[in-house]
C-alpha cells in the first residue's frame, strides 16, 4: 500500500474540518456566514429594485410575435418579463432579429438569435432615437 504524502493529509484534514464547521449551525461560524449570505441576498434584492429589474421572470408563457411591423413600431401583444420568440414570416433581412432584440429585449438576460428569428425577455422600450 502507499503512503499518503504530507500535503493530502493536510488538505484532507482541512476538508474534514471545513465540513464539521460549516456543517454545524450552532456554530458562530456558521451563523456570521448564514447572516452574511442574508444580507448579500437582500442587497441584492434592493439593487434589482433600484434599477427597475423584475425580480421574476415568465418561464411559463412564450409571446410568439411573426408581423415585421412591431420592429418598425407596431404594437407588441407581450408582457414584460415574458418569454417571447420573434419568427418572422419573411426572411433575407438578416437586421430584422438584431433590430427586435435591440428594440424589445431585456439585455440582462440571455438572447437567442439567428437569421430566423430571436427568442428573449421582454422588456418594451422607453425610447429611441435614430441618427441619419
Amino acid at each position: 500500500m502507499r503512503e499518503m504524502p504530507a500535503f493530502g493529509i493536510l488538505v484532507a484534514g482541512a476538508l474534514v474540518t471545513a465540513i464539521a464547521v460549516v456543517g454545524c449551525t450552532d456554530n458562530p461560524v456558521s451563523q456570521a456566514a448564514q447572516g452574511a449570505w442574508k444580507q448579500g441576498e437582500d442587497a441584492a434584492g434592493r439593487l434589482l429594485e433600484s434599477v427597475g429589474a423584475e425580480r421574476s421572470i415568465d418561464q411559463s408563457t412564450l409571446c410568439t410575435v411573426s408581423d415585421v411591423a412591431v420592429v418598425f413600431g407596431a404594437n407588441l401583444p407581450c408582457q414584460a418579463g415574458q418569454k417571447t420568440a420573434f419568427l418572422p414570416r419573411q426572411f433575407g433581412n438578416e437586421q430584422l432579429p438584431i433590430m427586435f432584440a435591440a428594440k424589445f429585449c431585456d439585455l440582462r438576460y440571455q438572447i437567442v438569435w439567428n437569421p430566423g428569428g430571436v427568442v428573449c425577455i421582454y422588456r418594451p422600450l422607453s425610447a429611441t432615437t435614430e441618427k441619419k
